[in-house]
């Protein structure tokens, strides 16, 4: 078995989906992620995943923890500095790098546009990120955990080009001044569950013996 393969915080989720039989120790999503990791591990090549919501995600990273910080700050009366997090770590089975790990942890998701954001804010929490962050708390020893949506502006380039290619928008669409900054984010507080973590480091060693046999072909 590759005991050295690490599944990354980010695709737990997608580990965990439950099989469609009782008989199938792995989902076909998890076959799917295991067959990318084989793939990255043989052949030097990682999936890229690319889109306009992660673009504007990421530009606007540093933003979504000011709005954060600002927030808690009202929340508290206390100040509380929060910078972006660039430490990754590992373990036995996953690695991991949350947006913020100190004095708390906590991971920004940056809605694409106000209604992403009231769909996130209504529906029950996501399970690939609920999956996420029970690896990031094992990963950095926490009992709990935030999972921040924020909305923010749209970086102007992103605007215009949307805006050029769907005639029917307007700035309305991509910036959202005029909404207050406390309806502008929502925080969803999960807790560490220990048994979900001991579900987690047995579907890794599947995960490994899954890679082991692609490994093993011809």
């Amino acid at each position: 078995m590759q005991s050295d393969i690490l599944f990354r915080c980010s695709s737990l989720g997608r580990l965990m989906t439950e099989p469609r039989s009782k008989s199938e120790s792995l989902s076909e999503t998890a076959k799917a992620l295991c067959l990318e990791m084989f793939i990255e591990r043989k052949y030097k090549r990682r999936k890229k995943v690319e889109s306009k919501y992660m673009t504007k995600g990421i530009i606007n990273e540093e933003v979504a923890i000011t709005s954060f910080n600002v927030h808690l700050i009202k929340q508290t009366g206390q100040f509380i500095e929060l910078v972006k997090n660039t430490e990754r770590r590992k373990n036995d089975f996953i690695t991991g790098e949350p947006d913020i790990c100190n004095p708390i942890l906590a991971d920004i998701k940056n809605c694409w546009d106000i209604f992403t954001f009231f769909d996130a804010k209504t529906k029950a929490l996501n399970k690939d990120y609920f999956w996420q962050l029970q690896g990031y708390m094992w990963l950095f020893d926490f009992d709990t955990a935030n999972l921040v949506y924020t909305l923010e502006n749209t970086p102007n380039d992103i605007m215009e080009r949307e805006m050029r290619f769907k005639e029917s928008s307007d700035e309305s669409d991509f910036i959202f001044d005029d909404i207050p900054a406390e309806e502008r984010i929502h925080i969803i507080n999960v807790e560490r569950d220990d048994a979900c973590i001991e579900a987690l480091k047995e579907k890794v060693l599947l995960g490994r013996e899954y890679i082991a046999k692609l490994l093993a072909m011809p």
